[in-house]
């Protein structure tokens, strides 16, 4: 069957998508096999669409975007646990600011002078501790034992214009159901102590235990003593 040019280039669409029928089919290639303009018809026909050679072009790049775009949240993720770390560490230094946070300072940094005992029996300790230091603590133990802990600032190291201050800690033993005694220096103890040591529980050092002999204060530290508890 021999077709016209115009009734192939009709049939050539759905030649190309595979649509015709087998007979058609048949009919076109026999046309084409002998018309030149035909076949040229049906090479322009067959080539891809533009936007085809595009798709295909871009597949690489379009590889390349997500994986730098699964980069780009892994390191947003990363960021942003980041941030969430720096303000909890902001944050908890607010507070160790706001609470005065303070540790123990370390038994070298403490020099225990003397322990004497006062004219009216009190006990007095006389210390000297690093210039980091802000206050001593007086903390008590379960066993009815006392320690005296100089503290610093987590924050403070010391401004290095002194090398230390001293302290006198004084204490006086209460009788026992009594608790006040008129007339004695320094802080009551109840009348069950059974020590008073002076640093952090780990690494404490003794200065007084019931029944100890310590030596008599000097007139100086009686008078200093005394004119403090008068100032205060």
């Amino acid at each position: 069957m021999t077709l016209s040019c115009v009734v192939i280039e009709d049939l050539l669409p759905a030649y190309c998508d595979g649509s015709c029928t087998p007979e058609s089919r048949a009919a076109v290639e026999e046309h084409l096999a002998d018309c030149p303009r035909c076949r040229r018809f049906y090479t322009a026909l067959s080539r891809p669409l533009p936007l085809e050679t595009s798709r295909e072009a871009a597949a690489p790049l379009h590889s390349v975007e997500k994986q730098w775009n699964k980069k780009k949240r892994v390191n947003l993720f990363r960021g942003g646990i980041a941030m969430l770390f720096l303000g909890v560490a902001v944050f908890l230094v607010l507070v160790a600011l706001q609470l005065n946070v303070s540790l123990p300072l370390s038994q070298e940094d403490i020099v225990i002078n003397q322990v004497t005992e006062l004219s009216d029996g009190s006990i007095n300790v006389d210390l000297w501790v690093d210039d980091a230091a802000h206050n001593i603590t007086h903390q008590w133990s379960e066993d009815h034992v006392l320690y005296l802990i100089p503290q610093r600032s987590i924050f403070d190291f010391g401004d290095g214009t002194l090398e230390g201050w001293q302290s006198n800690q004084t204490f006086y033993v209460l009788p026992k159901g009594e608790t006040e005694a008129k007339g004695k220096l320094g802080i009551p103890l109840p009348s069950d102590v059974k020590a008073i040591y002076v640093g952090a529980e780990k690494d404490a050092v003794l200065v007084w235990q019931p029944g100890q002999e310590l030596p008599p204060a000097s007139q100086e530290v009686e008078h200093r003593l005394q004119e403090e508890r008068m100032v205060s």
